[in-house]
């Protein structure tokens, strides 16, 4: 059975380790993305050093069947000025789902999608308007 929870702190290793299996032929400045060190070094990157990241914003979402990590969303919180006002946005990163769950992975790409909306508007926080995500959420919705 397929659920959806957020990212723990017991999920660096094995999320680190599922990643770096999800992109074998990519390189970041010649780096490849296949080392646990370097999703380590993002995780690092986007929660723990993140100025604008604290225990209450959710570092993403992890998919699991049964106990297997089979996807992960990333979820990324960034200071900006909106309207002359200081902020916290979020920006959806590192979208993976094994590739044996594609034949049913738009309906879970709905359902992560729709979890972070969710927690936008329970914390006041507004994604950006025209984001990648967002035009995936409104094909959900027809």
């Amino acid at each position: 059975m397929l659920t959806l929870r957020e990212v723990e702190n017991k999920d660096f290793v094995p999320l680190a380790e599922f990643m770096a299996r999800g992109f074998p032929d990519t390189r970041v400045k010649g780096e490849p993305y296949t080392t646990k060190e370097f999703w380590f070094s993002l995780f690092d990157y986007w929660w723990a050093s993140n100025p604008a990241w604290t225990e209450q914003f959710p570092r993403g979402w992890v998919l699991e069947n049964e106990s297997e990590l089979v996807g992960f969303l990333g979820n990324i919180p960034i200071k900006i000025l909106l309207h002359g006002k200081k902020t916290i946005a979020a920006v959806a990163n590192s979208w993976y789902v094994c590739s044996n769950l594609y034949t049913i992975g738009q309906s879970h790409t709905c359902y992560l999608s729709q979890c972070r909306i969710r927690f936008f508007r329970s914390c006041c926080i507004n994604p950006y308007t025209n984001s990648p995500l967002l035009r995936t959420i409104r094909k959900c919705r027809r």
